[in-house]
């Protein structure tokens, strides 16, 4: 069994063994008629992403194999490395391989060849590393040199329109991408699935707990009347708080978590104390809502773009009375989250961008999260990095 490597150790790797047949390569026309409803209807349904975008990446992830087997049949050496920006494309092909016996079909049909994913072995990551801290400089250069070569090949062999889908500005390919996808998605049935869960629950036990600890700490020492959860239909944060006395105004961009929750809060005779507000944090103008006591982002700013991250911590900031407290939890870069490390914040970039509204941490960490987690967008996972962030506005003249 000859193994032919077709992708670089610091992205994604496959690898073609060559079986039944000699090397050779169908029609990319060829291998774009395949179709797997099956799979597309798990991706929708794992990922909460519309099917028309779960159609899109199952035709990107088609030519990525197609890439393979071209590379492997060209004799090329040069490796194809899937890049952190092409995540979605990584998720679509994991989807891919779980329908086994489909996908090995699928490869001996078309290419007469095994594509192999391995992930990269935590060896070559410390080593990639170790490189790293040695010589930044020409790492990056080679880095940068492959890329181009990358982008080249594709271009070559896929064309101008797939180079710039994959490459170009807008990152279709990408986890950020395909996060932001989800949540705009307005999954309906998602919402009422966590309600459904959660609901009988409360009812029987007659007591909401926040999905947020940070919140319960601070709402049991400080005078909380009137709070600002944003990523509103995400937690049962807003209900717990209602349910103690709390005014609640919820921002969320999912009109259907919104709506969920609401129904949610008059079956807990809450809703008196909750307004549900459906609003792209992006877009929206948090002051005119009013001064609160408490604001809380949970999970939500490592969706967004940088630019975009530090514009709704000013926003954020903007809606804080002289003596709130922010709260906020992100994931965090120490993960390489869907395959996009650059996804996660840092803990020096959430300092600095609530250090430049003037609002000093109390608490301002990154803990592990052991239990298994799934939020819109999101793919389940064993464990991950968590920041934790409580701000507090500095006093004037402080």
């Amino acid at each position: 069994m000859q193994l032919v490597e077709t992708a670089a150790v610091r992205g994604q790797t496959a690898t073609t063994d060559h079986q039944k047949h000699p090397p050779h390569g169908s029609t990319l026309e060829e291998v774009l008629s395949y179709q797997h409803p099956d799979l597309i209807a798990r991706f929708v349904e794992e990922h909460h992403v519309p099917e028309s975008y779960a159609q899109e990446l199952f035709v990107e992830t088609k030519k990525w194999l197609w890439l393979c087997n071209a590379n492997s049949v060209e004799g090329a050496r040069a490796p194809l490395i899937i890049y952190p920006f092409m995540g979605a494309l990584d998720e679509m092909w994991h989807s891919f391989i779980l329908f086994s016996k489909d996908y090995a079909t699928f490869c001996d049909d078309f290419f007469g060849e095994f594509i192999h994913h391995s992930p990269t072995p935590p060896r070559e990551k410390a080593q990639h590393r170790d490189r790293l801290a040695a010589d930044e400089e020409g790492l990056r250069e080679e880095t940068h040199s492959q890329l181009l070569r990358f982008v080249n090949y594709v271009e070559h062999k896929l064309g101008q329109d797939t180079a710039t889908r994959w490459f170009g500005p807008e990152e279709r390919l990408s986890s950020p991408f395909l996060r932001r996808s989800a949540v705009r998605q307005n999954n309906g049935e998602f919402w009422e699935d966590r309600i459904t869960e959660r609901l009988p629950y409360w009812n029987d036990s007659g007591s909401i707990q926040c999905d947020t600890p940070l919140i319960s700490e601070v709402i049991a020492r400080e005078h909380v009347r009137r709070s600002l959860i944003v990523g509103f239909a995400n937690f049962a944060d807003s209900l717990a708080l209602a349910a103690q006395g709390i005014k609640v105004v919820g921002v969320d961009v999912s009109a259907a978590g919104v709506e969920t929750y609401r129904r949610a809060a008059h079956a807990l005779s809450v809703a008196p104390k909750i307004l549900g507000i459906v609003s792209d944090i992006r877009h929206a103008d948090l002051s005119e809502l009013g001064d609160f006591d408490l604001i809380a982002c949970t999970m939500m700013l490592h969706v967004l773009e940088p630019a975009e991250r530090a514009d709704a911590v000013r926003k954020l900031a903007a809606a804080a009375g002289e003596s709130s407290i922010i709260i906020v939890t992100a994931l965090s870069d120490k993960d390489d989250y869907l395959n996009d490390p650059s996804q996660g914040i840092s803990v020096e970039e959430l300092g600095a961008m609530f250090e430049r509204e003037h609002f000093r941490p109390e608490i301002l960490d990154t803990h592990y999260v052991a239990a298994p987690h799934s939020h819109p967008g999101g793919a389940q996972h064993a464990g991950h990095h968590v920041i934790r962030g409580i701000f507090r506005k500095n006093q004037k003249g402080g």
